[in-house]
């Protein structure tokens, strides 16, 4: 049994969807009592993405991705296998799960953020609903930055400066962009530090 009293839309829209109680039964089975650094349990964090995604979206595939959408790299799953999800909801599940999911393959880490930094923008071109849900993760996220090193937290909140608001602003989610952008100022300056990994031709393309 879960409580999802403190997300009510979400909850709102599971009564009248069988494959969204299933996702949030699952999930709750796979994350069970796991933490983040901040305390907060980790379900915390896929319910809190999916109830902010359902501001923009009653859809149950599009709500069900925000809820998994870390699955593939909390599991350890190898990279486009996610046959764990596309067995029970569908390609386009699973798809958009892989993604909005870090290649583990790529070690060296300003490499493997460009190269994601580059799906989500490309991907976002054919469809702005993954836009929307990785707002939302990153919103999420915001939501715990100052339990992290203080290097990561300057990191994450260049990012989100120089990446995410300009994303959120296309997108046309000023509210979105504005929260994030206050949540990220107190640790991003100067502005400089984390943004040698934005590719510029990235940075543009998000801006058009």
């Amino acid at each position: 049994m879960f409580n999802l009293g403190y997300y009510p839309r979400l909850e709102r829209l599971a009564k009248s969807s069988p494959d969204l109680r299933c996702t949030l039964g699952r999930v709750f089975r796979f994350y069970q009592d796991q933490k983040r650094l901040s305390g907060r349990p980790v379900i915390q964090h896929c319910l809190e993405t999916a109830e902010l995604a359902s501001q923009y979206t009653t859809e149950s595939c599009y709500l069900m991705v925000a809820i998994y959408h870390d699955l593939r790299e909390d599991l350890g799953l190898p990279f486009r296998n996610l046959k764990i999800i596309s067995g029970c909801y569908g390609e386009k599940v699973a798809g958009m799960v892989t993604i909005l999911s870090k290649r583990a393959d790529l070690k060296n880490k300003n490499d493997r953020n460009r190269e994601y930094m580059a799906r989500i923008a490309n991907a976002i071109e054919k469809d702005p609903w993954v836009g929307i849900i990785k707002l939302s993760d990153r919103r999420s996220n915001l939501t715990d930055i100052q339990s992290l090193p203080a290097g990561k937290r300057r990191e994450i909140a260049a990012q989100t400066l120089h990446f995410y608001v300009p994303i959120a602003l296309k997108l046309g989610l000023v509210g979105l962009a504005n929260s994030m952008k206050e949540l990220s100022l107190p640790y991003a300056l100067p502005y400089s530090v984390g943004a040698q990994e934005l590719d510029p031709a990235i940075t543009q393309q998000i801006l058009v």
